[in-house]
């Protein structure tokens, strides 16, 4: 912090104990992209650690911006009773509030790929009916073939700047067609390339395959959200829909004009408001650098530059990005090691055991 910019905060507390973490909120400078980095070098050998945090001004999020919604829902047999009407319900809630500048369209498969219009639509008075119509005809019943979902979803996506969501409503049990993790997995990255689209999982039911939709979701930039049968719907999906509704920043990089590495993730989450952007790297020398954060704010292009001392020395301060940087890492490992069908190299194996001591 700069001059005049320094904050103390302090807590005190008799004859209690605290279990949990304590939390301090703040509230960023008006107007602007608030950021922090902390950075921690263990010995003059090894590479630094360092992380970024971002959090947006509330102030930004308050003009809604156009977005196109391609809603993905499986009504395969395995979604049956609960889940079913659950995923209906939350599809029904978001319908409700979409902007009618936004475009959407709805995706809805078993063993069979269908859809409710050849293109995307505006979001109209009669589209809106029309929609929530469909979704209320539909049943379930069938397999599940998420790889041809996935395909005809991305394949609906324009060439845009606006922001683009897939809301991949599902038990995510794949039963036809591709069945294996990791290849569907590897079929959205292509489906996907420049990450162009967000995609977002909306699990439900007990047995939800999670590991599944963590990593559609995780690669895209996107996040889950599980939803057992009994939990109140409309707060989890209300919660999650004010999320998208006005990003702070989209598509967001990060970069340095010192050399860095290994920044995690490789793919930076678009930024909502309520939330803040995480980001953890490695760097070999300390001194001055600049951090550019860049994406897009509404209609505009937004970057901010801010100037930070890198650590040439342990930090007191820092010493537990090292093993924030480590847990990133590790399920990065992980997902490797899954690709490699199960017989990964000694090098692959050697590092996860080195970072998890």
């Amino acid at each position: 912090p700069s001059a005049g910019r320094d904050a103390r905060v302090t807590f005190s507390s008799l004859n209690s104990a605290v279990r949990e973490k304590f939390q301090v909120s703040y509230h960023p400078e008006s107007g602007r992209m608030g950021g922090l980095v902390l950075s921690h070098k263990p010995d003059k050998e090894d590479d630094g650690y360092f992380l970024f945090l971002a959090e947006p001004a509330l102030e930004q999020m308050e003009t809604p911006i156009a977005k196109n919604v391609i809603f993905v829902l499986d009504k395969s047999g395995s979604m049956s009773g609960p889940k079913f009407r659950q995923a209906r319900e939350a599809l029904h809630f978001i319908l409700d509030r979409l902007e009618d500048h936004d475009s959407f369209n709805l995706v809805d498969y078993n063993a069979k790929v269908y859809t409710w219009q050849p293109e995307l639509m505006d979001m109209r008075g009669e589209n809106r009916a029309s929609a929530k119509a469909y979704v209320d005809n539909l049943r379930s019943g069938g397999n599940t073939n998420i790889g041809a979902a996935l395909t005809n979803a991305f394949g609906l996506l324009k060439e845009t700047d606006d922001p683009s969501y897939i809301i991949f409503l599902t038990d995510g049990q794949p039963t036809e067609g591709e069945t294996r993790e990791m290849k569907l997995a590897e079929l959205a990255a292509k489906l996907n390339p420049k990450n162009k689209a967000r995609l977002f999982s909306f699990g439900v039911g007990h047995d939800v395959n999670a590991r599944l939709l963590d990593r559609l979701s995780g690669q895209a930039g996107g996040s889950s959200v599980f939803v057992e049968p009994t939990e109140n719907l409309e707060a989890k999906v209300s919660s999650f829909f004010s999320r998208i509704t006005s990003p702070a920043l989209v598509r967001p990089t990060l970069k340095a004009d010192r050399a860095v590495n290994r920044v995690l993730p490789e793919t930076l989450p678009d930024l909502f408001s309520g939330q803040q952007l995480v980001v953890v790297g490695r760097y070999p020398k300390g001194g001055e650098t600049v951090l550019t954060l860049a994406g897009r704010q509404g209609e505009k292009d937004f970057k901010n530059e801010y100037k930070v001392k890198l650590a040439d020395s342990p930090s007191p301060d820092g010493q537990f990005i090292a093993s924030l940087w480590a847990k990133r890492r590790i399920a990065e490992l992980i997902d490797e090691i899954d690709l490699a069908g199960g017989k990964p190299s000694s090098e692959l194996v050697d590092e996860l055991v080195r970072l998890s001591k």
